[in-house]
């Protein structure tokens, strides 16, 4: 358990790191030193920028109080480990793609927000991708869960 508890503990510290990144790149970006793609789309692209960087901040928040809450509770430690090496959760994930598509939605959305400070039609093209995958992704996780 101990090894966990350190797991837990670099992951409290490496989403700590990205949100410092994330303040610095909103307000990076809102003062205009990363402008957005020009073109008529540019309030959409900003405003989509702001509210997946404060959502990506939001979540890491929560995630930091849950881990840090979760350290200081050995019970609380314990259910989590079971909760990530369930072997019917390796098995869901198995059969709809393996590890390699769990990451493909977060690898769409940060190109996304990158291409949004350079080419309009790059950023919509990865947004939808971005949003197609995820709904694929949803959609099998849910008929493997009720199949398995």
């Amino acid at each position: 358990m101990d090894d966990y508890r350190k797991t837990v503990k670099n992951r409290i510290v490496v989403m700590s790191v990205f949100n410092c990144m994330a303040i610095c790149l909103i307000i990076l970006a809102n003062m205009g030193i990363f402008p957005v793609a020009n073109g008529g789309h540019m309030d959409f692209i900003r405003g989509f920028l702001t509210g997946v960087i404060i959502a990506l901040e939001l979540l890491f928040v929560i995630y930091i109080a849950i881990f840090g809450r979760t350290l200081k509770n050995e019970e609380a430690l314990r259910k989590q480990y079971i909760r990530e090496t369930d072997e019917r959760n390796h098995a869901i994930l198995e059969k709809i793609g393996g590890i390699g598509y769990q990451f493909l939605p977060p690898l769409f959305l940060t190109a996304t927000v990158v291409s949004g400070f350079f080419n309009q039609t790059v950023f919509f093209t990865l947004l939808v991708c971005t949003l197609v995958v995820s709904l694929f992704r949803g959609v099998l996780k849910l008929y493997y869960r009720k199949k398995l």
